[in-house]
């Protein structure tokens, strides 16, 4: 929720143009989707980490978030590359092209690094 309403503000702030006005809220809602099942509830109640948890990040939360609304080109873009360098090697290059196509997902990176 951090995200999003810090994305909402900075949004408005800087005058960010996205293509749908709901988007800053969709990604900063969506893009740890990923992390919803990367701790297992123990007898006790409390909870350990998920060895066998699916460990994709952006590309993971992406996936459900199609799952629960149409997500158009820059939203899927901002969720699957909003951990920015932050990521494996390989995937820097597409997270360039990423910014380069859709320069709110320097934005979404940068506003969850604030957040956080």
């Amino acid at each position: 929720m951090n995200v999003a309403m810090s994305l909402l503000d900075i949004s408005c702030k800087l005058q960010l143009n996205w293509q749908r006005p709901i988007s800053p809220f969709v990604i900063g809602i969506f893009h740890d989707l990923c992390k919803c099942d990367l701790y297992k509830k123990q007898a006790d109640g409390t909870y350990i980490y998920n060895v066998d948890a699916d460990s994709r990040h952006g590309i993971k939360s992406l996936e459900i978030a199609r799952k629960i609304m149409d997500i158009i080109d820059e939203e899927a873009a901002c969720i699957e590359h909003h951990m920015g360098a932050f990521t494996e090697k390989d995937k820097w290059k597409a997270y360039s092209s990423a910014v380069q196509k859709y320069e709110n997902v320097l934005w979404t990176h940068s506003d969850d690094m604030y957040s956080s």
